[in-house]
């Protein structure tokens, strides 16, 4: 199972240092909770969830006993990585009473990586001794020396990767449930995660080797100036590691997240409209910063990459989805009581939800095209993560609301040719299958292709069908979403697309609420 988790789960929460990982000294909950995800995977393709759950049950009690003896035990490196997983366990599987005891311990979790100084907070003491080692004290010739420096520069790296990926946890739990991240923004790291070359060094002669001759920083890059260059809207190095755009796009979700619920309670106080309004400009602003960032990703060359650059580009089509709030909003409620006869409020949604997407046609292919990139991204460069679940969902949501409740927007092929004066056909490059790609007319605009593979040619025809509606817009193997009969497929594909998903338990209910779908 340990085995299962580093092969699937460790690209993306690379936190474990692999090269001095050692099962024969590593604390029963940090193994317990390493095979309980492993487990996650192997227990669903046998049908053996119960052994699941016991392992989860062995970490949980592990870990509060190692609670229960006192500081010593639980303000270290491998009782906070055990704490961390065993809460992403918890949130994929979807079951309240676990929600709640993982609960308990991100506030330990947290209130540890506050106590080592990697959140910047005021410490008295660090109990886990984290000094970076500078290159000019490293000495090849003196091995004892060398490989203290490793172990001492692992330890402190090791602090910082876990610091970042349970800020990344609690962004993930404030988006699936709601609940108020307990990270702040002011407390992030002063630096992001070393270069992974350094991380993936099997020796201390290696490592040593590759801090000397690439000049990569030990203590990582600065996190706040790189932020800071993206918000201003500068162009983004090729030599910019996609794990540093990954936090940065988590940190401008946060924002985002934050905007949301001051609007939320400013509204619920005052009602004061003109507060809203107000922040358009800054919301603008991030969706700016969100892009640069999705533009700027490359075909991923490494397992790693796949899920920073998954997940960036993921965070700025939801965030798009997402900035129409009411809207998915409806829809969610639409979804959630499909098979409701005769239900009134549900009668006014539909109501509501087809006036929003009338008074706004042009918006409102735009946001199919940021969901068709999301089933795109996550269809070829798949990454199991409660998270990405949840995206999918929405995205599928929004696609079958704007076939069946948008506008009618069907125009004949020749009236298409006259009101485009563009040939708005795709190269035979096209992602997809091999089936998608030879039924593709020469007017189909295939909306669900990765960032990195799609032309300028077709980048063109995307734009030219949201802003004019030319074309023959397609998804997978819907080659015309407004065709009759596009819904039921696409609620097939839909259905077929969360199921590949069911590594957790939380893709079980995401696939009922499609499934009860008129």
């Amino acid at each position: 199972m340990v085995t299962i988790y580093f092969a699937e789960f460790y690209p993306g929460l690379p936190v474990m240092h692999q090269a001095t990982w050692n099962i024969a000294k590593c604390p029963t909950h940090l193994i317990a909770a390493l095979a309980c995800l492993g487990s996650t995977k192997y227990h669903r393709k046998k049908g053996l969830d119960a052994e699941s759950s016991m392992l989860a049950e062995i970490c949980f009690r592990h870990l509060n006993e190692a609670y229960a003896r006192g500081p010593a035990d639980y303000q270290n490196i491998e009782f906070a990585a055990a704490s961390l997983y065993h809460q992403v366990y918890c949130l994929g599987v979807a079951v309240p009473s676990l929600h709640e005891r993982a609960d308990n311990f991100r506030g330990i979790l947290v209130q540890a990586l506050r106590r080592t100084g990697v959140y910047r907070s005021i410490n008295i003491a660090d109990p886990w001794s984290l000094k970076v080692p500078s290159i000019e004290d490293l000495d090849p010739k003196d091995a004892a020396k060398l490989e203290f420096a490793w172990h001492q520069w692992r330890a402190a790296e090791m602090a910082k990767r876990l610091a970042w990926s349970v800020f990344e946890y609690d962004n993930s739990l404030s988006t699936l449930t709601t609940k108020r991240g307990v990270v702040s923004l002011q407390e992030l790291p002063d630096r992001l995660p070393c270069d992974e070359s350094l991380w993936e060094a099997q020796s201390a002669v290696a490592w040593a080797s590759m801090a000397s001759l690439t000049g990569h920083s030990l203590q990582g890059a600065p996190f706040r100036p790189l932020l800071r260059e993206i918000l201003n809207g500068k162009a983004i190095s090729d030599n910019v590691p996609s794990w540093w755009k990954r936090c940065c796009a988590q940190t401008i979700a946060r924002l985002f997240w934050n905007l949301k619920e001051m609007d939320n309670s400013i509204l619920n106080l005052y009602a004061l409209n003109s507060f809203t309004e107000s922040q358009k400009p800054l919301r603008k602003y991030l969706f700016q910063s969100l892009k640069l960032l999705h533009d700027s990703a490359v075909r991923p060359s490494r397992p790693q990459d796949l899920v920073h650059v998954n997940i960036t580009c993921l965070i700025y089509h939801h965030a798009n989805l997402y900035s129409q709030q009411e809207m998915m909003e409806m829809i969610i409620l639409i979804c959630q009581n499909g098979t409701s006869p005769n239900d009134m409020e549900l009668d006014m949604a539909k109501t509501r939800l087809q006036m929003v997407l009338a008074s706004d046609p042009v918006h409102a292919r735009r946001l199919v095209y940021h969901a068709a990139s999301i089933i795109a991204i996550s269809r070829e460069c798949t990454v199991n993560t409660p998270c990405e679940i949840m995206r999918v969902f929405d995205a599928y949501a929004y696609v079958l609301a704007f076939v069946k409740f948008g506008p009618e927007k069907r125009k004949t092929r020749s009236s298409i040719r006259e009101s485009c004066a563009v040939n708005l056909s795709t190269p035979a490059t096209a992602s997809g299958t091999l089936a998608n790609e030879a039924s593709e007319s020469e007017d189909s605009v295939r909306l669900d292709r990765i960032p990195w593979s799609r032309t300028v040619a077709q980048q063109n025809a995307v734009v030219l069908w949201i802003n004019k509606n030319c074309g023959y817009p397609s998804i997978d193997d819907a080659h015309d979403i407004y065709e009759d009969g596009s819904y039921a497929k696409l609620k097939a594909i839909a259905l077929q697309a969360i199921e590949n998903l069911s590594v957790w338990d939380l893709s079980r209910r995401f696939y009922s609420t499609i499934e009860s779908l008129n």
